[in-house]
């Protein structure tokens, strides 16, 4: 079963202070943090904070060459975790076909708020996260953080 997500922030884990992106479902009963590298952060904080780069960086590009080719990004779907690593696939649509391409989420993210895109995760994938995932070899004083946040605890990701 698909859940959709909203990018609801980003932040600096206080502990490694590594960025990571917080996604919650539509519903709002759920969070999915990803530690993300600092590129895909900031990629993902220029498009949040409307902030456009005087030439196109490489997830603009992206979105420069779907547009060339006649693609539509129609979603990102977070559709597995092995190995404390999320996966996930862009799926394209081209003419008549559909083109699912694997990506890293953060870029695929990246590149599906900059397209206005869904982001969906596969409901194995949100159980499995809150168990399995890179988060759950921190402290648990991490996770009390992260379920304790409240709207006005969210800022900007900082460059």
């Amino acid at each position: 079963m698909l859940h959709k997500l909203i990018v609801e922030t980003l932040l600096l884990d206080p502990f490694s202070e590594k960025p990571i992106l917080v996604l919650k479902t539509d519903s709002g009963d759920k969070i999915l943090p990803i530690w993300i590298g600092p590129t895909e952060a900031q990629a993902i904080a220029l498009e949040l904070q409307d902030i456009h780069a005087p030439r196109p960086m490489t997830h603009d590009l992206i979105c420069n060459l779907l547009k060339s080719l006649c693609g539509q990004l129609m979603s990102v779907t977070i559709c597995d975790i092995r190995d404390n690593t999320f996966y996930a696939e862009m799926v394209i649509k081209r003419n008549r076909s559909e083109i699912r391409i694997d990506a890293r989420p953060s870029d695929a993210i990246a590149v599906a708020i900059r397209l206005n895109a869904p982001i969906y995760v596969e409901g194995h994938v949100l159980e499995e996260a809150s168990q399995s995932s890179e988060a759950s070899v921190l402290s648990s004083s991490l996770y009390k953080w992260l379920d304790n946040l409240k709207p006005e605890d969210f800022g900007k990701y900082k460059m």
